[in-house]
């Protein structure tokens, strides 16, 4: 996914884009947003209870630290960053509208590929004048 995020990034990077966001600054969560701590980690002894030693690394508080300070927040913020980098894709390529562009709003652009490149009047008036691609989009 790592891979996949920088690929399709340096692919906009190539063809314009210039005010894309963020991956550390519009999806990864603050830290001091986490209720816990090292010090206050909760920890669940069900895991050691229904399947024994196999699993009691689960009773430290490093592991629970790992999975909700780190591994989760950055994972899911990660598929969510990959997630806008195709839809600003589709947003450049692809300025036709169907029924589900609606939910490309949140990665606008300002201009399509067939704006840029000065044909934009062989685009159906819908898809010429839609609010995801103009120049107040971002």
């Amino acid at each position: 996914m790592i891979l996949c995020a920088l690929l399709v990034r340096a692919h906009l990077r190539m063809v314009g884009a210039r005010k894309l966001k963020s991956y550390w600054k519009d999806f990864v969560p603050s830290w001091v947003s986490h209720r816990y701590t090292r010090k206050n980690q909760i920890v669940s002894d069900r895991f050691l209870a229904k399947y024994g030693s196999i699993v009691s690394i689960t009773r430290s508080k490093l592991f629970w630290i790992f999975n909700c300070k780190l591994y989760c927040p950055l994972s899911v913020a990660l598929l969510a960053y990959v997630f806008y980098l195709v839809k600003v894709v589709e947003q450049w390529w692809c300025p036709f509208g169907h029924e589900k562009k609606y939910t490309y709003a949140d990665a606008p652009i300002d201009k399509s590929f067939w704006h840029a490149n000065g044909d934009a009047a062989l685009l159906h008036p819908d898809d010429r004048e839609n609010p995801s691609w103009n120049e107040d989009a971002v």
